[in-house]
């Protein structure tokens, strides 16, 4: 779970399978939770040069996104390709954002009360 309004750096493994793959081809889909009516946002050249590190035939690589939630409810955000009408589907990450709670609560016996 991730709270309403803060940052959140999403990873994404990239198996040694996809060495073929460029940086500047990687997009990212943004689907904000459905009962909201939000648009999808599909985001060309999505990850930035510092987030992401190519997989070698030995080794799996690694791409970010950073991204802040503006709604309570149910995220996707997919890792792809290609453009917004097609693309290769890579990764899906599924993201539970929820608004923070700032009230405390403690049990206290009613002896101490």
């Amino acid at each position: 779970m991730f709270l309403l309004n803060s940052t959140i750096r999403m990873n994404w493994r990239l198996r040694n399978s996809m060495i073929d793959i460029e940086r500047t081809s990687l997009d990212v889909r943004v689907r904000p939770p459905i009962d909201t009516g939000g648009d999808v946002v599909y985001t060309n050249n999505a990850i930035a040069e510092e987030d992401f590190l190519a997989p070698t035939g030995g080794t799996d690589g690694w791409a970010s996104y950073t991204f802040t939630p503006d709604q309570v409810g149910l995220w996707e955000l997919v890792l792809t390709d290609g453009d917004e009408n097609e693309n290769t589907f890579y990764y899906e990450r599924l993201i539970e954002v929820q608004e923070p709670d700032y009230h405390i609560r403690k049990k206290v016996p009613g002896s101490l009360i």
